[in-house]
């Protein structure tokens, strides 16, 4: 689907979405990063001072940051520099909005991108799972949601308008490493846990990986002379004018490999749907396996299977609609 149909199809009309990050929302609109943003210089200094304040006094008064006390200020927080935004007080720069359309049509050039995909080995009626191979993590608990995913691909919150909760990676999309591989045996969090395996091989995903903000932020500290050598000026500026300016919490990620967010990555802009080639839902998602037909259709390239890695859906022929198992 070109992008012309999909703003066509979601532009303005309201969508449901939840995120492990992100509580539900509903009625939220897909729309041009630029018309939902609240980003402007002023915002930027405007929030970071506040943020270092309500740091400071959660210090001062032995708040946790992992705490429900400090994720409600933050809310607070975020709603003041909502408020300020609406009433016109910060304003989108010039520079910033060229930044963002930059954003967009770079997302959009990977989208459109015609690729073949390497499909997930399954041995035994059991999908193989490699280690490290990277998937997505959501919550999701209806059909309507899938197929946003299937049309629009993983994208970062804020293409609806929602600021990215943690601060971690704003404006772009978080994967993960399958660490454990075929020894993954399930123990979801949540009973309406979904992962979305990404082709870890293609060319295409390479690309995207070499865009990880996670990975900048740690050159940026370790070898900040291979920058210029390693990415273009237009992603430096997207970085350092946008993405790290609101993404406080990220800029550690990579610091050592024995932390468990030392694989986690942070796309710009997020990850086109043909890259999807399996589905894993969890058991006690009732609703969602009786509809595991209907999710197959949304995701041709994909196995559908639980997190015993039990198939309950692949295509046989890609190009016969109604051939499935």
């Amino acid at each position: 689907m070109k992008k012309e149909q999909i703003f066509g199809k979601y532009f303005g009309k309201p969508l449901d979405i939840q995120g492990f990050n992100l509580p539900e929302r509903q009625g939220v609109k897909f729309d041009h990063l630029c018309e939902h943003s609240f980003l402007g210089l002023e915002l930027v200094l405007t929030y970071n001072k506040l943020y270092r304040e309500l740091v400071d006094e959660c210090k001062k008064e032995g708040i946790s940051f992992l705490s429900a006390d400090f994720r409600k200020r933050k809310k607070a927080l975020e709603a003041e520099v909502y408020r300020r935004q609406s009433n016109g007080e910060l304003n989108l720069t010039g520079e910033h909005r060229q930044l963002l359309e930059y954003l967009e049509d770079l997302y959009f050039k990977f989208f459109e991108a015609d690729i073949t995909v390497e499909q997930m080995q399954i041995e035994e009626g059991r999908v193989i799972v490699p280690k490290n191979q990277v998937y997505h993590e959501c919550n999701l608990s209806t059909l309507s949601q899938f197929e946003s995913y299937a049309d629009i691909g993983i994208v970062a919150t804020e293409w609806f308008g929602e600021f990215e909760s943690e601060s971690e990676g704003r404006y772009c999309t978080f994967v993960k490493d399958d660490s454990t591989g075929t020894n993954y045996e399930g123990n979801y969090s949540l009973p309406t846990a979904v992962r979305f395996y990404i082709d870890s091989n293609n060319p295409l995903w390479k690309q995207l990986d070499k865009l990880d903000f996670f990975e900048y932020e740690h050159i940026k500290k370790t070898s900040p002379e291979k920058i210029p050598e390693l990415y273009p000026q237009k992603i430096i500026d997207l970085y350092e004018q946008i993405i790290s300016p609101l993404s406080g919490g990220g800029k550690s990620m990579h610091d050592s490999p024995e932390t468990h967010t030392y694989t986690w990555r942070a796309i710009p802009g997020g990850i086109p749907p043909q890259l999807i080639v399996g589905v894993q839902i969890g058991s006690k998602n009732e609703q969602l396996i009786k509809q595991v037909k209907e999710i197959q259709k949304l995701f041709p390239n994909a196995v559908i299977f639980n997190e015993q890695r039990k198939v309950l859906s692949q295509r046989k022929d890609k190009n016969d609609e109604d051939s499935l198992e």
